[in-house]
């Protein structure tokens, strides 16, 4: 018989279990069952910690499971209590951050996942939350090829389903964030729903962004005048549009990089005759103050021509630029 236990506090368990997330006490039949009147019964203890929701069934050896069933359990008044203070405390901080199927507020340490009325069928699949910095460079090495921290989570582990409410509470962390990704979805179903943030970015950075942006600017002219301006500087160039929306960070921004000697190129790339370092606005792009700049490194072989742009998928071609070894 399999028995898994989950409790309403994770540091209620066993530190070897708390990354699990519940307490797997699987037992036999014997010695906890017993065999009376053509009856079977078995009695198996509980920690003594509050459960949320209990996971049981049987399963025989080289056949498999026999049955399973779960049972949720509701959150004792004191619990109750408790998620009741700290929803209400989420929706008095101000406006959300996200409106969506779930309201999303943000404060210094955590954000609130917040949904009235709820049903169990809320809390199913996996909650998706992408965090992207401001500065990439705070991420851990392996996340800054992606440009963001993935902190997806399920329900059963940050959540709670109390008075026909749902709240989910999922730390965030310490940095400066430029943007939050969050939504839902279930497997064999997909996206239930979607939403997204920017966040503004505080003083100090605004003005280290502002700095960069201005020498930018200084340094000469651009080398492609455009919808975006694009200045080089060594083996960076640094895209600058003002002023700047939302929808100017849209879509993909294409760079077709040509060597001087195709030799250069990696070999799967020689016979195409460039590199395409095609991107997206996020994780080299940044907003502030009605203003966007992006920063993109180049290889450093010498280079005799630079294609870029911004298109849409499927809808459209934004603009477009190029220069050349004499530009």
């Amino acid at each position: 018989f399999f028995l898994s236990v989950r409790p309403v506090n994770f540091a209620d368990l066993p530190k070897d279990r708390r990354e699990r997330g519940h307490d797997a006490l699987n037992f036999d039949f014997s010695p906890h069952g017993t065999i009376f009147n053509d009856k079977c019964m078995v009695r198996r203890e509980l920690p003594g910690y509050e459960t949320a929701r209990i996971s049981t069934g049987q399963y025989v050896p080289d056949a498999g499971e026999t049955w399973r069933a779960e049972i949720r359990l509701p959150p004792s008044e004191e619990t109750a209590a408790h998620y009741e203070a700290v929803y209400e405390a989420a929706k008095a901080s101000g406006e959300p951050i996200i409106r969506s199927d779930f309201d999303v507020y943000m404060d210094a340490h955590a954000l609130t996942y917040v949904k009235e009325p709820c049903a169990e069928s809320d809390t199913r699949g996996v909650f998706f939350l992408e965090i992207r910095p401001v500065d990439v460079d705070n991420l851990p090495e392996y996340r800054r090829e992606s440009g963001f921290d993935d902190m997806s989570f399920g329900f059963d582990r940050f959540g709670a389903v109390f008075n026909n409410k749902c709240m989910a509470r999922r730390e965030i962390p310490g940095y400066a964030i430029g943007e939050i990704s969050t939504g839902r979805r279930v497997p064999d179903a997909g996206e239930i729903w979607r939403a997204a943030a920017r966040l503004p970015i505080g003083a100090e950075s605004a003005a280290r962004y502002e700095a960069v942006y201005q020498a930018a600017k200084a340094s000469g002219e651009p080398i492609i005048r455009s919808d975006y301006d694009v200045y080089m500087d060594g083996k960076t160039l640094t895209y600058l549009k003002a002023p700047c929306a939302e929808r100017d960070t849209r879509g993909r921004f294409l760079l077709s990089v040509h060597p001087v000697d195709v030799s250069d190129l990696p070999e799967n790339r020689r016979e195409l005759g460039h590199d395409g370092l095609n991107f997206d606005f996020a994780p080299d792009g940044i907003i502030f103050d009605g203003k966007c700049m992006i920063r993109r490194e180049l290889p450093g072989y010498p280079i005799s021509k630079i294609e870029t742009g911004q298109w849409i998928p499927g809808v459209e071609r934004l603009w477009t630029g190029a220069a050349g070894a004499g530009d």
